[in-house]
């Protein structure tokens, strides 16, 4: 099932809970019917909600694209990133992703597959979408400049290595002999070292930004006790009077 659906099924089902929660006692809460988890179709393989075709060819064109879009993402990161952490986190994914396209390049070829830079076309409704907000994600980093751009770029990367990872996963679970299965399997610790990355270096990015405006909170603030206490030494300086103490009036006795 796409993961979107389960989430709206699981949404729906916290607020009918709440919903009866709210009811009186002796109202019964209302049966609620949990939505059947669809498995994969014919020609499909699925692993957590992701799933990719178990046509050799298919999945070739997925995966090669797949890298191509990690790679022309990670370039836009290594002009517009402003962390050299994560200018050089986007250097390994180019390299590493390089790599894997020479790699599914040379075995398509022993099959006498063609591996083309456009983009597969959609196979169904949820592939099409996947494919719009990826072409939307990377035209909005193309926009982006400074701290922006590295937390936008990271947390893309953690959402586009999930999916990578468990494409991967249900790719695995199709071919599961030959030479393949031996590079699926060899890119999955990539995939999921390139993710952990990415999400750590997210958490780093997200701290430097609240400390950012952290310190200048704390300055602001400064600033303007500092401002108060120059204004009133001033207006007493400039009328050249001393503090007159107020007269003390004796507290009432109850």
């Amino acid at each position: 099932m796409n993961r979107t659906v389960s989430g709206w099924v699981v949404a729906g089902t916290l607020v009918l809970s709440g919903a009866a929660a709210a009811q009186p006692a002796t109202t019964p809460a209302p049966a609620t019917t949990a939505a059947p988890v669809a498995g994969p179709k014919a020609g499909e393989s699925e692993s957590n909600g992701w799933i990719v075709p178990t046509d050799e060819k298919a999945f070739l064109a997925r995966a090669h694209h797949m890298n191509l879009s990690e790679i022309e993402s990670a370039t836009v990161a290594q002009q517009n990133a402003t962390s050299q952490q994560v200018k050089d986190y986007a250097t390994m994914l180019v390299t590493e992703h390089q790599k894997t396209v020479e790699q599914l390049k040379a075995y398509a070829t022993t099959k006498k597959i063609t591996l083309s830079a456009a983009e597969p076309k959609p196979a169904n409704a949820m592939e099409r979408a996947a494919q719009a907000a990826k072409k939307a994600e990377l035209a909005k980093l193309k926009t982006l400049k400074g701290p922006a751009f590295d937390q936008t770029f990271l947390a893309a990367q953690v959402s586009m290595h999930d999916a990578a990872i468990g494409k991967h996963q249900a790719a695995a679970k199709a071919f599961t002999t030959g030479e393949l299965n031996t590079l699926i399997t060899q890119m999955l610790p990539h995939l999921q070292q390139h993710r952990a990355q990415a999400y750590q270096l997210l958490g780093q990015a997200a701290g430097t930004t609240a400390n950012a405006m952290g310190a200048a909170g704390t300055r602001s603030g400064s600033t303007n006790a500092g401002s108060l206490n120059t204004v009133g030494t001033g207006s007493l300086g400039s009328t050249g009077a001393a503090a007159t103490p107020h007269a003390t009036t004796p507290a009432a006795k109850h």
